[in-house]
């Protein structure tokens, strides 16, 4: 389990109180997702996905926080609004703003990847 440090990504753990956690299963993938906030992108890894959010992982240059309002992209999915949730060393949990609209592409993406569902 990854430890929850104190700053920004490259090391905070600053959980934002939301109603999605633990809402909706979650399952191990390892795609990687351009992500886009204040005028920067950077790339990371999801290392699990649900329909309400993700958990991304890498190597950041630039410091997130939680409240950063975020776009994703991997897949067929472009510009997926979300917001930082929590971060950690190396990583963040971000909370899909708009998941009961994607929800169902989402579940669809998830399925025709075969996703197994995360033991966390």
């Amino acid at each position: 389990m990854r430890e929850r440090t104190e700053g920004p990504i490259s090391g905070a753990a600053s959980p934002v109180a939301t109603d999605e956690q633990r809402r909706y299963q979650r399952y191990q993938t390892d795609e990687v997702a351009v992500i886009r906030f204040a005028g920067i992108e950077t790339t990371g890894v999801m290392s699990d996905l649900s329909l309400g959010g993700t958990m991304i992982e890498g190597d950041f240059a630039v410091a997130i926080e939680a409240g950063t309002q975020m776009t994703l992209s991997f897949g067929e999915f472009s510009q997926l609004p979300a917001v930082v949730v929590y971060v950690g060393d190396s990583f963040c949990g971000v909370q899909f703003l708009d998941a009961a609209k994607h929800g169902e592409a989402i579940k669809s993406w998830m399925q025709q990847h075969k996703l197994a569902r995360a033991m966390r």
